[in-house]
């Protein structure tokens, strides 16, 4: 058996180790995992802003209005992802489609731990739309300040900055 480096052997099927380690949370790995995901959404809403199909650009819509409407902050976070897969889609970008599927079982399993990227629905529910409307319109930059703009305010709601 052969122990290797995890920084320079690992992908990110080591990012649950690090962030859940001993059944606690690495505050530390959480807020480069927040961070992390706002600068990939940023990027993301930029590409599918210019790469968006019609179908997309509904989808991305219809989930935005949804999240308006949840009737909770668990309907609202299992939307929340919907709303970033459908964006990472948009964009067409297969190795952010690899990290989001990547991140995709970790955060299911610990969706509590994840709770406060939502909190009240209501008050990032214009954040949805107006990402919606940007990439809809082929605004990239607007696509990517609405998209970061949730993302850093999720990132606060969690304490990652």
């Amino acid at each position: 058996m052969r122990v290797r480096d995890w920084r320079s052997e690992g992908g990110l099927d080591v990012l649950g180790h690090l962030l859940i380690g001993a059944g606690t949370v690495d505050g530390g790995t959480l807020a480069a995992v927040l961070e992390a995901r706002r600068l990939m959404l940023a990027e993301a809403a930029r590409l599918a802003a210019a790469r968006r199909s019609e179908a997309e650009a509904q989808e991305l819509e219809r989930v935005a209005a949804a999240i308006a409407a949840a009737p909770d902050a668990g309907a609202a976070q299992a939307l929340d992802f919907a709303f970033m897969t459908a964006l990472v889609a948009a964009a067409r970008n297969v190795v952010f489609t690899l990290i989001l599927n990547s991140v995709r079982q970790l955060w299911i399993e610990n969706a509590e731990m994840f709770a406060a990227v939502v909190g009240d629905p209501r008050k990032l529910a214009p954040l949805y739309g107006r990402t919606a409307a940007a990439v809809r319109a082929g605004d990239g930059e607007g696509a990517a300040s609405a998209v970061a703009r949730l993302a850093g305010e999720q990132e606060r709601r969690m304490g990652g900055s």
